[in-house]
């Protein structure tokens, strides 16, 4: 038989025949679930193959950094014959081949760089990876809508470090404008940016960034299939998370409605998904279960792998219709209540006993359930999982390398970009303040300059004009001194030539008519001499 003619990825054969996942069911999302070593990483690549084979784009993490072998061609050997002799299926319809690959990796050691911008990010994400109390993601929510206001791009730490002190400087503009804001959330959270700025946030924040359009690629009529390294990055779980949750949020806000389609536009693998929801707030974990329900009506579908599905809230675990475990392990109480939990997620077959089978699983055997094309779910099946086509052997540094060396996005994402954003207006914003405070003081100065100028001179006026009315007022004085002396001394000697004249001209005359005529006569020079001086 051939998994060609079938309209969904060929997970194997189960007692009843062939088992698969319908194209047209798979964005009814998955989980892959199994102990360490069980064989998870085979049933991914399995049903990744299929979904590229079928045209369906695949973005997968790849925590192992093993996943990379799904882009060379395996090689037949006894164990795949045998494999395919379980399922009934031939040589000649098992072509193995490579995969289109394209890999991305946010060390740059593996892949393209994958950078994404702090505005895009959102206040949110970034509390969650500074570890922000709910008061400093309030100021943080300010930061980033004065921002916007202000069209200022926050693209990576050194801007937010720069807007976050532009706010200390304006917090009472701020406080104003969008409510109260303490200066110790702000120097807190000033402290967690510079503790958190490190290789990581120097090479993911930052542009270009990340467009989710060039996850939609084909090539020769197979769907690209995006490896995301992450076996370094899953060291910070916080970043690990918080990338994959970005990359949800996007494609659920960037991709339109598309309704019941054949097949998924694409498939996202998510591995150790119990990261997403470790340490998150109920509110964004809230807004995860909203992504996980509403986003397979966008014609995207999601597969969670984890160790157990004990590792995944209910919530979330109820969207999850296609499921695959592979074997458990149950040597505790609490990994028995696991158990029994995980055998409880199957619809009954009444040929299985789910909980036993779960502990007797052989090499490459899982408990199948997935859904029918009516969307209910089908009877738990035990299957012989299909082999992968792809090698078993993972890539080296060096081919990765190369092949990313020779991606036609590297002309892309290949160099940083660092054009105006708020750090360089926020520095020319400051420095313009601080030369108008410059050219304020300058004024200033000189302000001071000229009033005490004209200060002096009007002191030297008033001096000036106290001296001259002072030397104005002697002059009259003295000016009437010598007016009074002068006409005294007149009268004086018009007296005494009165006098002369009348005795010459009255020498017969009594002393009593003499005198009439002196003084008459003095009188009258007197005022003719004086008159000469006034």
């Amino acid at each position: 038989m051939t998994d060609n003619i079938i309209p969904g990825a060929l997970l194997g054969a189960g007692e009843n025949g062939p088992v698969q996942l319908l194209f047209s069911q798979a964005n009814r999302h998955g989980l892959i679930a199994g102990a360490t070593g069980t064989g998870k990483t085979v049933t991914l690549k399995v049903l990744a193959e299929r979904f590229s084979e079928a045209g369906i784009p695949v973005l997968i993490t790849d925590i192992k950094g093993d996943i990379s072998s799904i882009a060379a061609g395996g090689q037949m050997n006894s164990k795949i014959r045998e494999r395919l002799d379980i399922n009934q299926v031939s040589e000649e319809d098992f072509i193995m081949h490579g995969f289109p690959v394209r890999f991305f990796d946010v060390y740059r050691e593996q892949g393209l760089p994958i950078r994404i911008s702090i505005s895009d990010l959102g206040p949110a994400l970034i509390s969650r990876l500074l570890e922000l109390s709910e008061a400093q993601q309030g100021v943080l929510n300010i930061v980033f809508k004065a921002a916007d206001d202000r069209d200022l791009e926050i693209t990576d730490f050194k801007d937010l470090k720069s807007m976050i002190g532009w706010a200390r400087d304006h917090k009472d503009e701020i406080s104003d404008e969008y409510g109260a804001i303490s200066t110790q959330s702000i120097n807190t959270l000033q402290r967690k940016l510079l503790a958190f700025e490190n290789e990581q946030a120097r090479n993911l924040f930052g542009l270009p960034g990340f467009e989710i359009r060039d996850l939609f690629e084909q090539k020769d009529g197979m769907g690209m299939i995006t490896l995301l390294e992450c076996s370094k990055l899953y060291l910070e779980p916080l970043y690990y998370s918080t990338i994959m949750l970005w990359l949800l949020s996007e494609l659920f806000e960037q991709m339109p409605e598309a309704g019941d389609l054949e097949k998924p536009r694409i498939m996202i693998f998510i591995d150790e998904a119990h990261l997403l929801f470790e340490d998150t707030p109920k509110v964004l974990q809230d807004k995860i279960e909203q992504i996980i329900r509403l986003i397979r009506s966008k014609g995207v579908g999601i597969i969670l792998v984890s160790q157990s599905p004990a590792d995944i809230p209910d919530d979330i675990l109820a969207q999850l219709n296609n499921r695959i475990q592979r074997a458990l392990r149950a040597y505790t109480p609490s990994e028995q209540k696991k158990l029994k939990a995980a055998a409880a997620g199957f619809r009954e077959n009444p040929n299985i006993d789910t909980l036993e089978a779960l502990t007797a699983l052989k090499t490459g055997e899982a408990l199948v359930s997935t859904v029918d094309e009516d969307g209910a779910p089908i009877p738990v099946e035990r299957v012989m999982i299909m082999p992968p086509k792809s090698s078993f052997a993972a890539l080296s540094n060096q081919e990765i390398m190369q092949r990313v060396q020779n991606d036609p996005l590297m002309m892309k994402y290949g160099q940083d970009q660092d054009p105006i954003t708020a750090y360089e207006i926020l520095q020319e914003m400051e420095v313009q303040e601080q030369r108008e405070i410059e050219l304020e003081r300058q004024r200033q100065e000189q302000y001071k300059l000229e009033s005490e100028k004209q200060q002096q001179a009007q002191k030297q006026r008033l001096k000036e004009e106290k001296a001259k009315s002072k030397s104005s007022s002697s002059e009259s004085a003295l000016k009437k001194a010598t007016k009074k002396a002068v006409r005294q001394a007149a009268r004086s000697a018009g007296r005494q030539s009165a006098k002369a004249i009348s005795r010459g001209l009255m020498k017969t005359s009594s002393s009593s008519a003499r005198r009439t005529v002196e003084a008459a006569a003095g009188s009258l020079l007197a005022d003719l001499f004086g008159s000469f001086f006034r």
